[in-house]
């Protein structure tokens, strides 16, 4: 059984009974994050807790040996096991998947507590019942446990065979973690992340810049005789929640990790947590199109770039663009080295690794913890990231809605009202994502287009427009373009294609 194991033998000598041994053996450490898993049977069969295995040398067949085990103050006794029988000189392993309450989670460390099991069955004098305790340890509920391996002479992969059940850590809908990435989409002007890898990358940028801007701070892990490492595999690590990694605005490099996995999630991102020696860092999948046409970039980040934060430490922090570069650098030399484990969070929660349930927080909790869009006052990022940074000297981005006229491919023109959602990027770039209703009914145009400030102007061009079907089909439109201004805090100007004339607009901010 791939698991450190303490044993304990109990004989059961009756009078006129078959001679049975019932042997106890149990996980010597408890990973109480993974409650959801020991008691998950079908999804993991083999990540029980303990086990009651009935050893039978006699002559004579063991009928109905049952089993049923609880946990002292933690757990009720679970319903009889199966009945089974035992035939002379076989062996019957019965495995105790225990239900616990979701409060579990709330130990705060080690804790020994009393493992309780009974068992009974018929012998050739009529029903035996005998009784084990045993001592187990419970972990504290951020408490992480890397291998389930004996201790020895481990590979790279058997010192993390625990790594999976990282994904447990990755809080998957917490309504904190959605509330931060609510303000990494307004910092990144409301791009969509799914729309395409550009707009995956700004909405990357913008979640560690958030950090920056907020004065997170990597933390190394107490009690590591190796200042190289930031955690041992052979050590119990103390591992926050997301949750926890804001409200303390710290954390080492595997919380840090485990928060943008969270966050990467909510933006519809996937990502993946990748662990080398003695470090860990993030790796999300940025995808723009379907099929053979489709692409995907991987982008790999240092999430300790943070660093200090503002006040440094001694060591500087470093801009988004960095933050890759040194992650890029650590993933090839590690594949290199053969050191190198990648956890899919997403393949991992539908295999049925699932967050422990963790108590509700008032809805402006990221305000208390002084978690803002803006930052910390007074703090710019004029020095990070490989760019210009993003501006929007001429007030563009934003919401933008009202009346427009056009034609979209059909002989008259119509009304139809317009929404564009302009999404600051950099360089005096933007992207512009437009929606055209008719007013009377009809297709619906969808188009999207990219512009640029031009000494106040906003000039754009369409890459691709649509028009959206009553059967839910669509038909390419040729893309439009035009030319706007703010003006007396409206977005004013004209639009239209070749072929189709141009009006103008004039559109209130939303």
């Amino acid at each position: 059984m791939p698991c450190a194991m303490v044993s304990l033998l109990v004989a059961a000598a009756i009078a006129a009974a078959p001679p049975v041994r019932v042997e106890i053996v149990a996980k010597d450490r408890v990973m109480t994050g993974l409650y959801k898993v020991y008691g998950s049977p079908r999804e993991f069969p083999d990540q029980w807790l303990a086990a009651a295995v009935c050893t039978h040398q006699g002559k004579e067949n063991v009928r109905g040996f049952q089993v049923r085990f609880r946990i002292a103050d933690h757990t009720p006794w679970s319903e009889w096991s199966r009945a089974q029988d035992c035939e002379p000189g076989r062996e019957l392993a019965v495995p105790y998947h225990p239900l616990f309450d979701g409060d579990i989670i709330n130990l705060q460390s080690s804790t020994p507590v009393q493992l309780d099991v009974e068992w009974k069955y018929r012998g050739s004098s009529g029903w035996v019942l005998d009784d084990a305790t045993q001592r187990i340890t419970l972990l504290g509920g951020r408490e992480f446990v890397f291998s389930s391996v004996e201790a020895g002479r481990w590979t790279f992969k058997e010192a993390f065979s625990n790594a999976p059940f990282l994904a447990a850590w990755v809080s998957r809908d917490d309504p904190v973690i959605k509330q931060y990435a609510s303000l990494v989409s307004r910092r990144a002007g409301g791009v969509a992340a799914i729309q395409g890898i550009e707009g995956g990358l700004e909405t990357l940028r913008a979640s560690y810049e958030l950090m920056l801007l907020n004065d997170f701070v990597y933390k190394s892990p107490v009690g590591l005789q190796d200042t190289r490492l930031s955690f041992d595999s052979k050590l119990v690590q103390n591992l926050k929640y997301p949750r926890d990694v804001l409200r303390d605005k710290s954390g080492t490099c595997i919380e840090l990790a485990i928060l943008h996995a969270a966050i990467a999630h909510q933006l519809g991102i996937d990502c993946k947590l990748a662990l080398v020696e003695g470090h860990c860092f993030p790796i999300f999948e940025l995808r723009e199109g379907e099929g053979e046409d489709g692409k995907t970039l991987r982008v790999p980040l240092e999430a300790t770039g943070i660093r200090g934060g503002l006040r440094g430490q001694g060591v500087t922090r470093v801009g988004f663009d960095a933050a890759v570069g040194m992650a890029r650098e650590t993933e090839e030399a590690a594949k290199k080295d053969g050191a190198f484990i990648e956890v899919d969070v997403a393949a991992e929660w539908g295999r049925g690794v699932s967050s422990p349930e963790l108590p509700p927080l008032p809805t402006d909790i990221l305000e208390r913890w002084g978690i803002r869009l803006q930052g910390v006052p007074g703090v710019t990022l004029p020095e990070l990231g490989s760019g210009p940074a993003k501006e929007d000297r001429s007030g563009f981005g934003g919401r933008w809605e009202g009346i427009v006229e056009g034609r979209f491919g059909e002989p008259d023109k119509a009304s139809y009202h317009a929404t564009l959602g302009i999404t600051v990027l950099r360089g005096a770039r933007y992207r512009i994502a437009a929606t055209f209703t008719p007013k009377d009914g009809g297709p619906t145009i969808q188009e999207d287009l990219v512009g640029e400030d031009q000494d106040g102007q906003l000039v754009f061009q369409g890459t691709k427009r649509a028009k959206r079907l009553a059967d839910g089909e669509t038909s390419e439109l040729a893309p439009g373009r035009g030319a706007a201004t703010v003006k007396d805090g409206r977005l004013v100007g004209k639009y239209g294609a070749d072929g189709e004339g141009f009006s103008s607009f004039a559109l209130e901010r939303k």
